[in-house]
Order: structure tokens, then sequence, then C-alpha cells
């Protein structure tokens, strides 16, 4: 966030347009691997890109992170972030 917080103090409130890129990872059960992100508190993806039959446990590395869970797709998600609502309901 550190960048961000840099911009920010050269260009005020204006909007920020930023890239990202995330990838849909999908457990043995075909729940969805969401991350709770420390700004917004919601659970959600950027850019998306699907990866299955991932193994392993994963981790969270930065500070950008809270959090990682499996979703099964077939329940609500709290807290979801709106744009990965819409990515999700074209899944």
């Amino acid at each position: 966030m550190g960048y961000i917080m840099d911009l920010r103090k050269l260009v005020g409130s204006r909007p920020l347009i930023l890239v990202g890129a995330c990838v849909l990872v999908f457990n043995e059960h075909d729940h969805l691997l969401l991350q709770k992100r420390t700004d917004s508190l919601d659970w959600g993806t950027m850019a998306v890109y699907e990866a299955v039959d991932v193994e392993g446990t994963p981790t969270i590395h930065d500070d950008e992170g809270l959090e990682l869970r499996y979703f099964p797709l077939d329940e609500p998600i709290p807290e979801i972030n709106p744009f990965t609502e819409l990515v999700l309901r074209r899944v």
C-alpha cells in the first residue's frame, strides 16, 4: 500500500487507474479460494485467471491480505467484493 499512498499524496482524491491480476484457485471440492483484503475488508479478486486441481496449503506472504479461505460456489459468500460477485455470476 506504500506505493498507492505515495500516489495519493501526489494526486489527492482523483481516481487512480491501477491494474492487478489474480487466479481463481479451486480445491478438490470445487471450492473457490478468496482473499479478505486489509484495505476494503471484503473477499475479492482483480483481473481473473482460472486454476484447477491445485494442491498444497495456501499462505499469505505480504501485508495485503488477512486470510485465505476456500468457498463452495453454491453457497452465499459473506462480505464479497462487488466486482468478484459479478465475475462469479459468469463462472
